[in-house]
């Protein structure tokens, strides 16, 4: 499950790319919670030095011409600038070739698959420059291409299986972001000044995860919370009440029963 949290407006070229906006955001998160690690996924398009930054770690997707080479290798005691970049491992395709494929059993997407993985250590240079990371790759049992998935990720100690559990944690994002604009409201705003547009599509998302939040600590039926259950077992939700009605000011309250009285029905 996704919650919106941060936001962020691109705005087209000249201005600060959305890799530079996303990393604005993760060090956000980073910095509101130090004492937890905080890990970021994203697509194929979200990839850069700005995202390479230490406080918080970073999976993606691997485009199929990405080259990856491996660890930079250490001082070779000879005159001249070390190197920065290890051996060439070369495309996902290339790198499937002359992989050790395992047999893994992954969690994604609420059920368990087995799949067959292999990882790579080294460094996307061309993307996160001489920030280490793993190449990691991703097959069916029965497919017939060399791989169905390959991802990069900043997390040197993560597993393969692990690394591709945490790639499809992105997924929850897209109908996370679909049921805000076509539920919650946020695609439907009639703003047309600029301050309030960019106030209405935050508020919108923001209403969306209060709501999760609150359905989920109140009244989730999976988590054995119903509306109906005694307080003792709804220690978070609040006291019913009897009254038909909010409690009004009491002039006012009677000033609506008196309207209400007078309104008769027409067939």
């Amino acid at each position: 499950m996704a919650l919106p949290v941060l936001f962020r407006l691109w705005r087209g070229r000249g201005t600060a790319s959305q890799v530079t906006l996303a990393a604005e955001l993760m060090t956000m998160l980073a910095g509101a919670f130090t004492c937890r690690a905080v890990h970021g996924t994203g697509d194929a398009a979200f990839h850069g030095d700005p995202l390479a930054c230490g406080d918080f770690t970073w999976t993606t997707r691997l485009p199929a011409s990405a080259v990856i080479c491996g660890p930079k290798p250490p001082p070779a005691g000879k005159g001249g600038r070390p190197r920065k970049k290890g051996e060439r491992i070369g495309t996902c395709k290339d790198a499937a070739a002359a992989a050790d494929w395992q047999e893994v059993t992954v969690r994604i997407y609420g059920k368990d698959q087995k799949v067959q993985a292999a990882a790579f250590p080294g460094l996307w240079h061309c993307s996160f420059g001489d920030a280490p990371g793993q190449l990691v790759l991703m097959r069916e049992p029965d497919s017939k291409e060399p791989y169905d998935l390959g991802l990069f990720t900043l997390d040197t100690e993560l597993g393969p299986a692990d690394a591709i559990e945490r790639y499809s944690w992105r997924w929850p994002v897209e109908p996370s972001s679909a049921a805000g604009k076509q539920v919650t409201g946020a695609g439907d705003a009639c703003n047309r000044t600029t301050a309030a547009v960019e106030r209405a599509v935050p508020f919108a998302f923001l209403v969306q995860s209060l709501m999760t939040c609150w359905y989920a600590i109140s009244c989730d039926p999976a988590a054995g919370i119903l509306p109906t259950a005694p307080p003792a077992s709804r220690p978070r939700s609040p006291p019913a009440v009897t009254r038909p009605m909010p409690c009004r000011d009491p002039d006012e309250a009677r000033t609506a029963r008196t309207a209400t009285t007078g309104i008769t029905a027409t067939p």
